[in-house]
């Protein structure tokens, strides 16, 4: 089972492949580092950072061009030395204001601060 934020939860190789075959169709050009790994002999838990240029749709948004810079944790289980269970964890709403697919909301500030 992968659970996975960005796209649909899906059990088997053939759902990641499908999440990962539709966010390399919109980051043609991206690329994963492995910042930190934690690992047991049942557990792993990496801290990623994503590298790409938005050139193919995203979650229904038309392409921007725009290149991003994301972090995200992933969280992986096994058992018989294989993948049973993983959960990804992207910053999604970094990567929208990014994207500038919502609106940077800038803070208000009421009265003058006492010196």
């Amino acid at each position: 089972m992968h659970h996975a934020c960005l796209y649909h939860d899906g059990i088997g190789r053939d759902a990641l492949k499908s999440d990962l075959a539709a966010l390399i169709a919109a980051f043609p050009d991206i690329r994963f580092t492995a910042d930190v790994v934690v690992a047991t002999e049942s557990q792993a838990v990496v801290r990623r950072t994503g590298r790409g240029s938005n050139d193919g749709e995203f979650q229904g948004q038309a392409l921007t061009g725009k290149s991003v810079e994301f972090f995200g944790t992933n969280v992986y289980w096994f058992a018989c030395s294989e993948i049973v269970e993983a959960w990804s964890q992207p910053n999604y709403l970094g990567l929208l204001l990014q994207l500038g697919l919502i609106p940077v909301v800038q803070p208000v500030i009421y009265g003058t601060p006492e010196p």
